[in-house]
């Protein structure tokens, strides 16, 4: 993420924490249905101290904040079926048991929710612990920009120097082409200047 933001820009998350809801929810599901061996779980984008070891270095400033997202269902069945059929971790779970072991992943998430519901028993009400997370990146130097600037100053200094050597080597042609002109005509008219130095023009420029 990091490397698509310009310096200065910020990056916005909201990852469920470990001891909330949904990260009781994952050890649930982890418990019927193991993940992958060496498979960091999820939850761990809803700490603090992850949140600084992946951003910290390249990070001007990070802030984080709990908050509660209220997960709000008519029962806990219907809070099941619900997520059963369109969250995709827990209908992935549920298609990876048998009859038996979905019985009891099912009672497992309904004692979860249960011991959370703070709606009484004619409803659902269970807050979902999240972390806010805002990152804003280093205003670090766009280094291809900066190495583009002075590919192009380079190229500016070479033309300008190229300039120069050009003029120069035609003020040469021209003093040299006066310099033959005048020694011609003073060997014609058999004349020296004064003290037998010869004089020539200068051409300037």
């Amino acid at each position: 993420m990091l490397r698509v933001v310009r310096p200065g820009g910020r990056i916005a998350m909201a990852n469920w924490t470990p001891g909330g809801f949904i990260g009781r929810l994952f050890k649930v599901i982890g418990a019927h249905v193991p993940p992958p061996p060496g498979v960091q779980p999820p939850s761990l984008w809803g700490t603090e101290p992850h949140i600084v070891e992946l951003f910290g270095t390249k990070a001007a400033q990070i802030r984080c904040e709990r908050r509660l997202f209220n997960f709000r269902y008519r029962s806990a069945a219907h809070w099941v079926q619900v997520f059963r059929d369109l969250y995709g971790p827990m209908h992935k779970a549920f298609g990876a048991l048998d009859d038996n072991g979905a019985q009891s992943l099912e009672r497992a998430i309904t004692a979860l929710l249960d011991e959370l519901n703070v709606a009484g028993p004619d409803s659902l009400v269970v807050p979902g612990e999240y972390l806010e997370v805002v990152i804003i990146k280093t205003e670090t130097p766009d280094l291809r920009r900066i190495a583009m600037a002075n590919a192009g100053r380079l190229q500016q200094a070479t033309t300008v120097n190229a300039s120069a050597l050009i003029r120069s080597l035609v003020a040469r042609v021209a003093r040299s082409a006066s310099l033959r002109d005048t020694t011609r005509r003073t060997r014609e008219s058999g004349t020296l200047p004064p003290f037998g130095v010869l004089q020539l023009p200068v051409a300037t420029g």
